[in-house]
């Protein structure tokens, strides 16, 4: 049989972590038609969620506040600006997983591609002609 919990960590019949099956709850409270008192798991963490953003505005830039109060809302606001959650990159086989692996690749010396090497060269050289200049 389905049951239904809330959070009520101060109730008598609440268990360890706050919950309580609604039909152990004798009143409906009148405050139970607010969303903090909703049952556990609706997304409530998008409630009053907002993305400040600087944007150009005729020269100079403002400060703009973005109302990502719900899924639809977020979802929007990520993808008007292109952005991604950490969950896009964390699947089976996905790109942390395939970064993880090349990363190993190359520490064991595996996959150390001439690109990679001529990049790290140039960059320390460069290092190098800053330090020489910054001495003098």
């Amino acid at each position: 049989m389905r049951a239904r919990y809330v959070h009520r960590p101060g109730h008598p019949k609440a268990s360890l972590f706050g919950m309580v099956d609604t039909r152990d709850l004798v009143v409906v409270e009148q405050t139970s038609k607010m969303a903090i008192y909703a049952p556990i798991m609706v997304d409530r963490f998008y409630e009053g969620a907002f993305v400040d953003r600087m944007e150009p505005d005729k020269g100079s830039a403002k400060p703009v506040r973005y109302d990502v109060g719900s899924r639809k809302r977020h979802r929007e606001y990520m993808k008007r600006y292109d952005l991604a959650t950490a969950d896009d990159f964390n699947k089976p086989g996905g790109y942390w997983e395939r970064a993880a692996e090349e990363r190993e690749q190359v520490s064991k010396g595996e996959n150390d591609r001439k690109e990679r090497r001529e990049a790290i060269g140039k960059a320390m050289y460069e290092v190098e002609q800053k330090e020489r200049r910054h001495k003098r």
